[in-house]
C-alpha cells in the first residue's frame, strides 16, 4: 500500500498531556512529522475537535494548539 502523506513520519515515544473538554489527559505520541502526530490515548476525541497538547522538552513545556484529524479504526471509538 502506498503512503499518502507528504511528510515522512518518525517513530517516537513521547509522553504528553492534552486538554480536552475541561480536563487534562495523558497519551503517548507514537509517530510525528512536520504537520502531524499520532497520540495513543484511551479517550475518544471526535474528529475536528480542538485540543491543546503539552509536550515536555528539555527543562520546559511546549504547548501546541491542535485538532483531531481522524481516529484509528481499532481504537474502540467506532
Amino acid at each position: 500500500m502506498m503512503e499518502k502523506r507528504a511528510d515522512q513520519r518518525m517513530a517516537v515515544s513521547i509522553d504528553v498531556r492534552y486538554f480536552y473538554g475541561k480536563m487534562f489527559y495523558s497519551g503517548t505520541v507514537s509517530d510525528i512529522s512536520k504537520k502531524g502526530m499520532f497520540i495513543n490515548t484511551a479517550e475518544c476525541i471526535p474528529p475536528n475537535y480542538k485540543i491543546v497538547i503539552i509536550i515536555p522538552y528539555k527543562n520546559d513545556l511546549l504547548t501546541v494548539d491542535s485538532g483531531v484529524s481522524r481516529l484509528r479504526q481499532n481504537s474502540g471509538c467506532f
